[in-house]
């Protein structure tokens, strides 16, 4: 039989595999200006928007159109897919409720393709990044839908419950780079509109609340929670559930309990910072626990994060070592990972939490690396106390992860490796840096041009 007509018959089969995106223009790729964007949006005619989307208040978020775009001295996010993205102001200062009468607040409105089905399910899903200059956050981002257009005549906050929002205990910021946000609602009927951004009047947060700074601290900066949205997704979740897998994510963390660990009271922190993962990870990651010692002894192993939590908190003397125990980051390191690496799961990350005083070999490092350059593993270090370790933050730059220091509460230097380790394919990538790297090359092409023209 031809390979054509083979096609053409299963063709039918294979469309009914994916489920319809509704939402028109989803990455924001139809509809872009030819020149590069390196202003921000200006008010009334001067506004530009991608096809299918705009603003539903006088609010003006932010279209950029390619990896040179530029908000006028700041650099942006480069767009997660495609070319287009657009960046928003999610939240600003209480300072300026009087200025604005109210709390000011950005969004963008898209039309469905087709109205949603009254009592069908559907799941919503998008992704958000922070800016690297903000040293604010954001609450309550969320998808809301309407049957017709929601319209206001000002700049403030849009009073509505959104249908899908990310968790309250949640606070997106730039480290964790591209953050999914995802839900599942069932439809009243009729529903046409979408519209995305930070519902209700609340305030800015700031990240140094939160034990953080922003990654850029030099120049120009955002003095607002602003955020970039791209790849936007509304389909049946019926269909989902038919057709798609889960999407899994595997956490491994390798504790050290040796040294000062013993110390009753900096236990109990680190198992507060372990429970507190519970609010803040997709309940379906996978959690596995390791305890060094002369050999590593597993509180768990890929177990879903309820079960994790639960096992995490009736073992807290098992972080206890016996008398005068010291570990070998080398000897568990390779104990760990050389069972994983027999059986590689997709998007895992590891997460080493431990004092002072640890080295690691030649051959821990080329282990290290083979791990991320062959099974796309990357790594996280939580450190308590002591000095930083240059093998140790060498290392973890190179595979994509974060080096964290602390000497008193480790709780939010976890959440944040353990959300990069379930986000670290989405990395936000800059356009300063990449124009910027491109700059370079040219000019030192160019330099080498001159020489030879010179010399010839």
């Amino acid at each position: 039989m031809p390979r054509l007509l083979i096609l053409l018959m299963l063709f039918p089969f294979i469309t009914t595999c994916f489920a319809e995106n509704l939402v028109k223009n989803p990455s924001f790729e139809e509809g872009l200006p030819e020149k590069t964007i390196r202003k921000r949006n200006g008010a009334g005619t001067d506004a530009i928007y991608p096809t299918s989307w705009t603003s539903p208040s006088l609010g003006t978020p932010d279209l950029f159109n390619s990896p040179y775009s530029s908000g006028g001295k700041l650099s942006c996010a480069i767009a997660r897919t495609g070319s287009g993205v657009m960046g928003m102001v999610m939240a600003e200062s209480k300072n300026l409720e009087n200025y604005y009468g109210g709390s000011y607040k950005e969004y963008i409105q898209g039309e469905l393709s087709s109205p949603l089905e009254a009592g069908k399910a559907y799941r919503v899903r998008f992704w958000i990044a922070h800016d690297r200059t903000s040293r604010f956050t954001a609450k309550n981002i969320g998808a809301c839908f309407s049957n017709d257009p929601i319209r206001t005549d000002n700049h403030l906050h849009i009073d509505r419950e959104p249908h899908v929002k990310m968790q309250d205990s949640m606070l997106v910021t730039a480290v964790m780079g591209w953050t999914k946000v995802e839900g599942v609602f069932v439809a009243k009927g009729g529903e046409r509109f979408i519209t995305i951004g930070s519902f209700g009047k609340d305030f800015m947060i700031p990240i140094s609340s939160q034990g953080m700074a922003p990654l850029v601290t030099k120049g120009h900066t955002h003095r607002n929670a602003y955020y970039y949205i791209d790849d936007i997704t509304v389909e049946s979740a019926e269909e989902l559930r038919r057709h798609e897998k889960s999407e899994l994510s595997s956490l491994i963390f390798l504790f050290d309990p040796s040294h000062a660990m013993p110390d009753r009271a900096m236990l109990e922190k680190w198992k507060k910072s372990f429970l507190a993962l519970e609010n803040v990870l997709p309940p379906e990651t996978l959690i596995s626990v390791f305890l060094a010692g002369n050999q590593a002894r597993s509180l768990c192993e890929r177990e879903p994060v309820p079960i994790a939590m639960q096992k995490i908190n009736t073992s807290i003397e098992a972080l206890i070592p016996s008398q005068g125990t010291e570990s070998s980051f080398d000897k568990v390191f390779r104990s760990v990972v050389q069972p994983i690496l027999s059986k590689p799961k997709d998007n895992e990350h590891i997460i080493a939490l431990f004092q002072d005083k640890q080295k690691m070999t030649g051959d821990t490092r080329s282990l290290m690396k083979k791990c991320y350059d062959k099974y796309d593993i990357t790594f996280s270090v939580v450190q308590w106390g002591g000095k930083e370790i240059n093998d140790f933050k060498g290392l973890i730059n190179y595979c994509e992860g974060q080096y964290f220091m602390t000497e008193s509460d480790p709780q939010f230097f976890m959440r944040d490796a353990a959300l990069l380790g379930v986000n670290h394919k989405n990395v936000v990538h800059y356009s300063k840096d990449r124009s910027g790297k491109m700059l370079y090359y040219i000019g030192a092409g160019a330099l080498v041009a001159l020489i030879i023209g010179s010399a010839l």
